[in-house]
């Protein structure tokens, strides 16, 4: 054969093993094998499914009554009565940072006379301290806030929830000053509407750290005001005593 056809030849099939050696590179490369796509959307999807269900919490809050001036005001307006939280939540997302959020919960709330006892306020009332145990149902949204460069991570990121709850108070009694003891009231209204405003810190996929601070919309104790007293907010939901809670609560997703 001619030492030309050979040096062709050669050339060849040096091209074409180059050429297929080329290729078989570019096909192991992670982005054309498609391994970065398939791997960012396995992330969002287990990071969008950690997002949805069920969980469970338990916490600990302060309340107190909050109305339109006087001594009662005075004496209760704090977060001085201390009250259990505890509740079941279900989750479910419609996009990466937006949950749809329903709530089952049970609170201890109530108010509780100031540590220093004000004179007039003791005079107003023997109430000593109020207890109100109620059911209620938040539903609103959760907002997620990701921290770091990955908007994946479930885990340490904060969110905020805001929500508003239908509540009952299917018990309420006082303690008299004088006596010591507690009584049965009926001088609460049984149904109320609430709001609730929380940030939460998601310590790692499952547990977060709740802080929660919530207000009744609507009065929990109906007052009559003066005439032309009432603000365009109390004209709207009715004037009287509203009950406000803070607190911290652990949550723990299952």
């Amino acid at each position: 054969m001619p030492q030309i056809y050979e040096t062709m030849i050669r050339k060849s099939t040096f091209l074409f093993l180059s050429l297929c050696f080329g290729l078989q590179l570019f096909a192991q490369l992670p982005s054309q094998r498609g391994y970065y796509t398939d791997e960012e959307e396995e992330k969002e999807k287990k990071s969008f499914n950690q997002h949805h269900g069920f969980s469970g919490f338990l916490g600990i809050g302060g309340s107190g009554l909050a109305g339109p001036g006087g001594e009662q005001n005075l004496n209760f307006g704090s977060f001085f009565k201390i009250g259990l939280t505890a509740g079941v939540a279900y989750s479910s997302p419609f996009t990466n940072q937006f949950d749809f959020r329903a709530e089952l919960l049970y609170m201890q709330k109530g108010a509780a006379e100031a540590p220093v006892e004000d004179a007039a306020a003791s005079a107003a009332t023997s109430q000593a301290r109020i207890a109100l145990n109620c059911i209620e149902i938040p539903l609103g949204v959760r907002y997620h806030m990701y921290l770091g460069s990955d908007a994946n991570t479930f885990s340490n990121h904060i969110s905020a929830d805001l929500m508003l709850s239908g509540g009952y108070i299917f018990r309420e009694a006082y303690r008299d000053r004088n006596t010591d003891g507690y009584s049965a009231t009926n001088s609460f209204n049984s149904l109320y509407l609430g709001g609730i405003f929380g940030v939460n810190y998601h310590l790692n996929e499952r547990a977060i750290l709740t802080f929660r601070w919530s207000n009744s919309i609507t009065p929990v104790q109906s007052l009559t005001t003066p005439t032309g007293t009432a603000t365009a907010f109390e004209q709207v939901f009715g004037t009287g005593f509203r009950n406000q809670t803070l607190g911290v609560q652990f949550e723990y997703n299952f």
